[in-house]
């Protein structure tokens, strides 16, 4: 699988710092794989463990028990020896509609699993475990010069770019492997993952505790909410990644996270490590200008002018005809025709939902 840069939430482990000394915050992020720059600092801040404890490539570490579900689009936590990962609740929202029906309505009811049984597989679900990241700035570099020396870079260069470095490093390993930009172009790090594709829910609460207070996600705090749900990553009997088969067997991790049961204090070291979306945090003050000033107005602009047209057609219904129940009516039921020549093609045989709508995505800003 191959989801680029940084449109979507980026998969690759990072962790936040939260060392409270007095009533401010000694806080920033940082990628996984270069703990190591900062452990000196965290250290001092009263981390008690070893940098390697926590990020190991050559033995199992605190980051193997840390998750991206569906290639980073939420982060997700293992925590018992037999496949369980705890996710939250709006992560899990749209599997949990997908499998509701007018008969057992998980959204309004929850659900929980009594047995191995009565888990229910999802579809389409994807658990990644990050398991290197290789420094393939030189390569890349490389790649794209050549293309520009030869005449064949282009508005889409640096996809193609992409897919050759990814096919390169995919038919080394076993592994899926994605290539993203850091620092907007200054390193290009090639991440390598394991990818589970046999996942189940065993347990969700109902939206009334999942979503209690109406906010949906979480950027605000405080929230009273129980804003988690459950899954199993299950494996073929060698625990490796496997589709949905009867005959797979729950995962075992090489890493578990257990509940710290001394409770918390003032002062105390806190650190997050997980899958969040990308930060421009090292934008210089010329890129914050641009933003504000040019793209920002533009993208305001666009955004009104669309809502605008949909508002427009919205309400274009004088006479009433979208609210009776009319069969085959234009524009609300009737059978979908093919254009004869189409502007453009997302193949959802050929690639997943994700690549489909980068497509659609790449074609529009073009």
């Amino acid at each position: 699988m191959k989801m680029k840069d940084m449109r979507r939430w980026i998969a690759c482990l990072a962790v936040v710092l939260l060392c409270m000394q007095t009533a401010v915050a000694d806080e920033g992020m940082w990628l996984i794989n270069r703990l190591g720059e900062i452990y000196p600092q965290m250290k001092s801040k009263g981390l008690k463990i070893k940098d390697k404890e926590i990020y190991n490539e050559q033995t199992s570490a605190l980051a193997d028990a840390v998750v991206a579900v569906d290639g980073g689009m939420g982060t997700g936590s293992m925590i018992s020896d037999e496949g369980l990962m705890i996710t939250n609740h709006h992560v899990a929202f749209s599997d949990i509609c997908a499998l509701s029906t007018p008969e057992h309505n998980y959204l309004e009811t929850g659900f929980w699993a009594r047995t191995r049984g009565e888990e229910i597989p999802v579809a389409g679900k994807t658990v990644w475990f990050l398991r290197k990241v290789v420094d393939v700035t030189e390569e890349v570099e490389a790649i794209r010069n050549g293309m520009m020396a030869e005449g064949k870079w282009g508005i889409m260069g640096m996809r193609r770019v992409y897919k050759e470095i990814e096919d390169r490093y995919a038919a080394q390993t076993e592994h899926e492997v994605s290539c993203y930009s850091m620092w907007g172009g200054k390193m290009y790090l090639m991440f390598y993952y394991d990818v589970y594709k046999d996942v189940r829910l065993v347990g969700t609460p109902p939206i009334t505790l999942g979503a209690f207070g109406g906010d949906h996600d979480n950027w605000g705090w405080p929230q009273h909410k129980g804003d988690f749900t459950l899954y199993r990553v299950y494996a073929d009997a060698e625990g490796r990644p496997a589709e949905y088969s009867a005959g797979n067997v729950p995962l075992k991790p090489r890493r578990v996270l257990r509940i710290a049961t001394g409770g918390v204090h003032d002062g105390d070291f806190a650190m997050v490590i997980g899958f969040p979306g990308h930060t421009n945090r090292y934008a210089s003050s010329f890129a914050v200008a641009e933003k504000q000033r040019v793209k920002n107005p533009v993208v305001v602009a666009n955004r009104h002018d669309r809502m605008d047209i949909l508002k427009r057609h919205m309400e274009r219904d004088p006479k009433g005809l979208y609210k009776k129940q009319i069969k085959n009516f234009t524009g609300k039921d009737s059978g979908y025709e093919e254009p004869l020549v189409p502007e453009l093609i997302a193949d959802t045989k050929k690639y997943t939902a994700k690549e489909c709508a980068e497509q659609i995505f790449d074609y529009i800003m073009m």
